[in-house]
């Protein structure tokens, strides 16, 4: 008996120590070790999570590579993080090397060396299944691309105080856009930020955390909370879908269209939908529409830009650059001693934003019209009750929208 005993432990103890060494393997197949490269133009190209639902490597962008973390799909992929993001593609015979001294590194086809990460002591990387990119000592993360979202965070991500999400330029251009979403003292705001004027806040989320930060769990849920404890939440959006959630990955990400939204991606269908979305009527959003043109939103929220009269879009087939028209203030003023007449066309329901130059008070409808006619600077303005605006061109950030009660003139080309 005492022997059948022994064997039974024997066996238990095999077994055991199989698994373990399963384990371990599958471990170490997942490990990135130093001294490992990827490449652009042959294999191997990515470093894969231990389920493969993740990868980060080479990715095409425009004539060249960049480099970043991917979900896998079918037929395309999804780009969640990229390094590096505004430096312009590299060729196909670029390498990403982790070396020896633990620098996570993309060299050129010219042998420049672009760090993406150096910390001293790492000894290996792993990608993992969350889509988090981690660097090791002695088996402490010291290092992970989740600390730096470019437009997406995932499930089981933060964006702590003063962190930010910056849009990508567009769907298959992941260098940094305009549109930033920023965790700020007292709650979430977005804003259009571009080099030649100041930010433009477009939609803020209020709360009453100091310092608040924004989480997405493995579940779904988009939520505010007071601190990196989770104490007090403020919850954005509920994602969560009945089903089995290992089967499902969570993203919110800050489109090109300055839109944020929460997406779910259900692998066994190999589908994604969007569970969420910060505006409803996304004209809300500045720039949406080129200079000289206007947003408007039909009714199935489907938006559409469109020139105002007299103006024609610099390119039909690319209408966020916008539209121009021949008329300029210098032609207008060199033809000063001429009587001319000019005439405007009147569109209700619009805003705008722009040169503000000049405002006007106790002017009736009609004044308000002809006193932008007169004026060489005058290209638009708006009015409400006993409140003349005039601005000079270009118009921007346009909107018309049933609730809307400005009227606003347009100056014609005579």
């Amino acid at each position: 008996m005492a022997h059948v005993r022994s064997n039974i432990i024997l066996l238990l103890f095999l077994l055991v120590s199989f698994h373990v060494n399963v384990i371990a393997e599958e471990d170490e197949a997942n490990i990135i070790k130093p001294g490992s490269s990827l490449y652009a133009r042959k294999q191997p190209s990515s470093w894969a999570s231990p389920s493969g639902n993740f990868e980060f490597g080479f990715y095409r962008q425009g004539e060249g590579y960049a480099a970043g973390i991917w979900l896998v799909g079918r037929p395309e992929n999804t780009i969640v993080w990229t390094a590096k993001r505004d430096d312009p593609p590299v060729s196909s015979n670029a390498t990403l090397e982790f070396t020896t001294r633990g620098v996570l590194l993309l060299r050129t086809e010219e042998g420049v060396e672009n760090v993406i990460a150096n910390q001293s002591g790492v000894d290996s990387a792993s990608l993992l299944d969350t889509g988090n990119l981690v660097l090791y000592e002695n088996r402490s993360v010291v290092w992970e691309s989740f600390d730096i979202p470019t437009d997406t965070i995932l499930g089981g991500q933060n964006l702590s105080l003063d962190s930010e999400l910056i849009s990508s330029v567009s769907s298959s251009n992941h260098s940094t856009g305009h549109y930033h979403l920023l965790s700020k003292s007292g709650g979430l705001v977005a804003n259009l930020n571009i080099s030649s004027a100041a930010a433009y806040e477009y939609w803020v989320f209020p709360n009453g955390f100091s310092s608040p930060v924004l989480n997405l769990n493995e579940s779904g849920v988009l939520a505010l909370y007071s601190s990196q404890n989770f104490d007090q939440e403020n919850v954005l959006a509920n994602g969560s879908t009945t089903g089995n959630e290992t089967m499902i990955i969570y993203r919110a990400t800050l489109d090109h269209d300055g839109v944020f939204r929460l997406y779910s991606h259900q692998l066994e269908s190999n589908t994604m939908s969007n569970k969420w979305q910060n505006l409803d009527d996304e004209c809300e959003v500045p720039g949406r529409c080129g200079l000289n043109s206007y947003c408007s939103t039909s009714r199935g929220n489907d938006t559409e830009c469109y020139c105002y009269p007299g103006f024609i879009f610099i390119d039909e087939n690319a209408k966020f650059l916008g539209c121009s028209q021949n008329f300029t203030v210098d032609g207008c003023e060199t033809k000063r001693d001429v009587l001319i007449h000019h005439n405007s066309t009147t569109l209700d329901n619009m805003s705008w934003a722009g040169n503000l130059y000049s405002v006007k008070r106790n002017l009736e409808k009609e004044d308000c019209k002809k006193a932008c006619e007169d004026d060489c600077s005058c290209g638009g303005a708006l009015y409400s009750p006993n409140h003349c605006s005039m601005y000079s061109l270009p118009l921007k950030y346009g909107r018309k929208h049933v609730n809307i009660t400005t009227t606003a003139f347009i100056k014609l080309i005579p």
